[in-house]
């Protein structure tokens, strides 16, 4: 029986946890009625902001990783808490505007952590024997850690200042 079923593809092990958590946490705080009312507007655009903002994503993307080595621990953990994190965020949106600003970013971050919590799902010993097969797709989701902190830094800030 043991060889029987095919384990499921870890990118789409990594995305299902992702979306189920978010839409559960959607559906949560969207019954209990968040509002965060705020219509002010960060000065983000500046090289300081981008750096922390890079430098906090990578540390998350790590730790996505670690779970590689951590029975997978970190990886659940922190894939579903970003899952919370933006079901929280869009369930207290009041604007369009908002969302566009968020999501803009969003897409390019999630994917970046989706792509890590893959790279985390396989066994390791097919890591260790496809080493630049996960070094190029650890690269990608590094670049697109990247996009999505200039579109948060520079991009974002602007789309929130049609708002006002």
């Amino acid at each position: 029986m043991r060889g029987k079923y095919k384990a499921i593809n870890p990118f789409i092990k990594s995305f299902v946890l992702f979306a189920s958590t978010l839409l559960v946490s959607l559906l949560i705080f969207y019954a209990v009625g968040v509002n965060l009312d705020s219509t002010e507007v960060l000065e983000f655009q500046n090289k300081n902001i981008f750096f922390y903002i890079v430098t906090n994503n990578l540390k998350v993307f790590l730790v996505i990783i670690l779970g590689l080595f951590l029975y997978r621990i970190p990886t659940y953990i922190t894939l579903m808490y970003n899952a919370v994190i933006l079901a929280f965020a869009l369930s207290a949106l009041t604007h369009v505007l908002m969302f566009l600003s968020i999501i803009a970013h969003g897409i390019f971050e999630m994917l970046a952590f989706i792509i890590a919590g893959s790279v985390a799902f396989n066994k390791y010993e097919d890591v260790m024997s496809n080493k630049m097969k996960f070094i190029f797709i650890s690269f990608v989701g590094i670049l697109l850690i990247l996009i999505a902190a200039v579109i948060e830094t520079y991009i974002s800030p602007i789309i929130l200042k049609g708002m006002m």
